[in-house]
């Protein structure tokens, strides 16, 4: 891996501790439904359209563990590196898509922000126990909008981004 590229994917990292700390002090979307938009996927995202599979996998990684232990709640991890991963593999499944132009970024993160509310609860089911599985049809809904905010804002800061020796 270059230099270049290292130096790329840290900034992409950073950026995304950054947002994962700014969030911490918005609240829920919903009230008493623990769910927020999602902003540090915004640069998961874009390490998928700039970068490699892999390369975005492992920005999704270290911001799902560093997170959390930077927030104060290690156990979190578990939550955020479920979600996380389950995420980035729904997204990156629909990267052939986005190269055939059958599929935006904005859907890709929508089906992204699905997957990971959907693990999430299922991680709380087990740690919690079944009622957790009430919030699923509001969290389910809030895919759709938090994805589509994600998914535009990866978009926007993409077609910022020069071009030239991105990868």
């Amino acid at each position: 891996m270059s230099t270049q590229k290292l130096s790329r994917l840290a900034l992409l990292c950073a950026l995304a501790l950054i947002a994962h700390y700014i969030e911490s002090f918005i609240p829920p979307l919903a009230a008493g439904v623990p769910v927020k938009a999602g902003l540090s996927n915004i640069f998961t995202l874009i390490a998928l359209l700039r970068f490699t599979k892999r390369d975005a996998f492992l920005v999704t990684i270290l911001r799902c563990v560093i997170g959390p232990l930077l927030g104060g709640a290690p156990t979190g991890i578990m939550y955020s590196l479920t979600g996380g991963l389950f995420s980035w593999a729904v997204m990156g499944a629909l990267m052939p898509l986005w190269q055939k132009e059958k599929v935006s970024p904005a859907g890709m993160s929508v089906a992204g922000s699905f997957a990971f509310n959907a693990a999430q609860l299922s991680v709380g089911v087990l740690v919690i126990g079944a009622p957790v599985i009430a919030y699923f049809p509001i969290v389910s809904v809030l895919s759709i909008p938090t994805g589509i905010f994600v998914g535009f804002c990866a978009m926007f800061a993409d077609k910022r981004i020069p071009k030239k020796n991105s990868a």
